[in-house]
């Protein structure tokens, strides 16, 4: 898991960062992060083939504050995720407000 500020001052941000981590969104979701305006996603990053690696499930929250993007992503490995499938939910299933 990590937070970083993202680049883009509003919450479109959520496009670019699924296009640029070529993420196969399987859910998305406004929602409200503590009171504060927010996107959840959750989805899947298959690697290149040419360089390998492993299929990622990410959970990523970005929420607005302060005119930044705040970027929440918790990433787990497709085997380890059975395991933890109750903790590690798509949006549509989570309550955050």
């Amino acid at each position: 898991m990590f937070l970083q500020l993202e680049e883009a001052k509003t919450l479109d941000a959520a496009d670019d960062f699924v296009t640029r981590n070529k993420i196969a969104v399987e859910d998305k979701a406004n929602v409200n992060v503590n009171g504060l305006p927010a996107i959840a996603l959750y989805g899947t990053q298959v690697p290149d083939p040419a360089v390998g690696g492993e299929t990622l499930k990410l959970m990523t929250y970005l929420i607005q504050y302060n005119n930044q993007i705040y970027k929440m992503v918790g990433l787990v490995s497709t085997p380890i995720l059975v395991s933890i499938s109750i903790t590690f939910r798509p949006p549509c299933a989570v309550s955050t407000s």
